[in-house]
């Protein structure tokens, strides 16, 4: 369907965790973060399209030999996840986990742009923007030969961003609740923007979900993965080909269930 086959902007992030006891099994995909609330967990990633459809999803399960090890796992990740979606001029969001530099470059040179935040820690950030000291609405900007920007703004509390595809000097005056107007960075904008499918996404897999504490990481990741990630997905093109029957997400599911029982029951 063209829904799918034109797609401008996709985000990616760490998808939604699955949450059960801790145990000693053979997997090497737990992931133990004790700040947390649900501790130990499946770690996956996914990527998402501008409307929120899971395009991809990656589960860990531990160092992969075939990852180029002289660069970061999320740098790995994140060319496996969008390697089909290479080279037709789309724009890649994601959080400060997975944006570096050296990724930048490869996906342009891919023909794919990027738009991140930026952990202050990173390697190869311009020392200027670095150690720059701003006041608030202030923004510092650094572009290499190539159109990697790195970019500094000020507003609670800097924020580090990079892109491919923005000018240190572009700026957008916004309003909050209260009519206050307010100067941004437009790159900030765009990745404010840019970034919700994945929310969007969450938002709807954790309603009305199955999951329930367990031992078995593997019943948890199937029931996840069938009964949440998979209607989701089912119900964009449904009402995009239904507009007068259209359905929210939990009347849909629902009807998913019970067209599911009732063939269950046919073949008994």
């Amino acid at each position: 369907m063209l829904y799918y086959t034109f797609i401008r902007n996709v985000q990616i992030s760490k998808a939604r965790e699955n949450l059960y006891r801790r145990n000693y099994g053979p997997f090497r995909g737990h992931g133990d973060i004790p700040t947390k609330g649900h501790g130990y967990s499946t770690k996956r990633y996914k990527l998402c399209t501008e409307k929120g459809y899971t395009w991809n999803v990656s589960i860990y399960v531990g160092t992969d030999l075939t990852d180029d090890l002289t660069q970061t796992a999320s740098h790995n990740v994140t060319l496996k996840l969008i390697e089909d979606l290479l080279g037709e001029g789309r724009t890649l969001y994601m959080d400060n986990f997975y944006t570096s530099e050296p990724l930048a470059y490869d996906l342009l040179k891919q023909k794919t742009h990027l738009v991140g935040t930026l952990r202050f820690n990173r390697k190869y950030i311009p020392q200027e923007v670095k150690d720059a000291k701003l006041v608030k609405g202030a923004i510092i900007a650094k572009e290499s030969p190539e159109g990697v920007t790195v970019l500094k703004w000020r507003d609670k509390r800097d924020v580090q961003t990079l892109s491919t595809c923005h000018l240190g000097t572009e700026t957008v005056v916004t309003r909050n609740k209260e009519k206050t107007e307010k100067i941004k960075s437009k790159c900030i904008v765009d990745y404010d923007s840019g970034k919700s499918p994945v929310d969007v996404s969450d938002q709807l897999v954790s309603h009305s979900t199955a999951l329930r504490r367990c031992n078995k990481w593997y019943r948890k990741l199937m029931i996840e993965l069938i009964w949440s990630t998979t209607l989701v997905n089912a119900h964009f093109p449904y009402n995009l080909n239904s507009v007068n029957n259209a359905m929210n997400i939990t009347s849909f599911q629902a009807k998913c269930h019970l067209l599911a029982i009732r063939g269950l029951c046919c073949q008994k």
